[in-house]
């Protein structure tokens, strides 16, 4: 119950933020989505390991990534591919969280030239010491805004991590993952 409050704050946020930010940033009526380009940014995230009810674990940390991507412009529809890598930072990191490595694609609408909503969905691998590689699967919403006429644009999603962890834990234990990123 917990965790699917965690994912609809998250995604009110990305949309609510989204709106002024789409105001504040966009001022180009000629923005181009297609090409290629590379990117940085920083997420909070919220790590979850659900034991059964009533009993969870959560702990909180920082990631910073860099990313590359593609998009392909279609009107008013964009579709695109992304590969990531992260670093965690804080409780995360101390429990044994060390990067991961995201592939995935993304489709959305834009409502203005400079600005797109879109859902994206990606494989991803985390490296935990201990116990090696753990991979997963992630989605969610967000938003591009292209800063002027520069090729420059702000990203803000949000996303909902499932980790596949059948290899090394018993039966009816689950670990998912929130996360809110803002990316360059």
């Amino acid at each position: 119950m917990r965790g699917t409050f965690r994912l609809i704050t998250s995604i009110a946020l990305c949309i609510g933020l989204s709106f002024g930010f789409a105001g504040l940033v966009s001022t180009s009526a000629k923005a181009q989505w297609t090409g290629c380009g590379v990117g940085v940014g920083g997420s909070i995230v919220i790590g979850t390991v659900d034991l059964g009810a009533p009993i969870d674990f959560s702990s909180s940390g920082q990631k910073a990534d860099i990313s590359g991507n593609c998009d392909l412009q279609a009107g008013s529809v964009v579709i695109g591919g992304f590969a990531r890598y992260g670093h965690y930072f804080g409780d995360l990191k101390t429990l044994g969280v060390e990067n991961d490595w995201t592939i995935g694609g993304r489709i959305g609408v834009l409502p203005t030239p400079s600005a797109l909503f879109y859902g994206h969905a990606a494989y991803t691998r985390l490296d935990i010491s201990g116990l090696g590689n753990v991979d997963g699967w992630r989605f969610g919403p967000g938003i591009e805004v292209k800063i002027g006429d520069s090729p420059l644009s702000v990203d803000l999603s949000a996303g909902y991590t499932v980790l596949d962890i059948a290899d090394f834990a018993p039966p009816g234990i689950d670990a998912r993952a929130y996360a809110v990123r803002l990316g360059f």
